[in-house]
């Protein structure tokens, strides 16, 4: 794997907005991200916890409840798929995890799309953090945005 994406789900491809329409994702959010894998070829790692509500099976991965069923459905239309899991270790080393994921299969670019601000910094990371909301007052504000489309594609498509 060359490039990564290293998705989160909560804050990304949902906010606020969407709980309040009770609906498990937004379909705009979703075709942002096709968006960046049809301008990159990266391939996405999954470091939400929703991750725990997965396992991988032979060619694909199975989904023990209806949100992740219909994250893997929604990507599916959209032709993506999960690559990758981090480790089932707890949410408060996903920067341990993501470092570890670079290291061990040799990604060259990567970007992290998290609502969340874990310690990036500590592993010298947060320059691929495209740093999501869950609340923002506009709704086009929140979650992934079209401008963290240019910027996922510098940083993924950078030489």
């Amino acid at each position: 794997m060359k490039k990564v994406i290293f998705l989160d789900i909560d804050g990304v491809l949902n906010t606020s907005y969407t709980k309040y329409r009770d609906e498990v994702l937004d379909d705009f959010r979703l075709d942002y991200l096709a968006k960046i894998v049809n301008k990159t070829r990266a391939k996405i790692v999954l470091t939400s916890t929703w991750r725990y509500n997965l396992s991988k099976s032979l060619f694909s991965f199975k989904a023990y409840n209806n949100s992740t069923k219909k994250l893997i459905e929604s990507l599916k239309e959209r032709g993506l798929k999960i690559s990758a899991l981090l480790p089932d270790t707890p949410n408060n080393r996903r920067v341990e995890d993501i470092s570890e994921f670079i290291k061990k299969h040799k990604v060259t670019n990567f970007v992290i799309l998290d609502d969340e601000l874990f310690n990036y910094e500590s592993l010298k990371l947060s320059n691929n953090l495209l740093r999501t909301s869950f609340y923002e007052e506009n709704e086009l504000d929140a979650g992934l945005t079209q401008k963290m489309i240019r910027q996922a594609v510098q940083i993924l498509n950078k030489k």
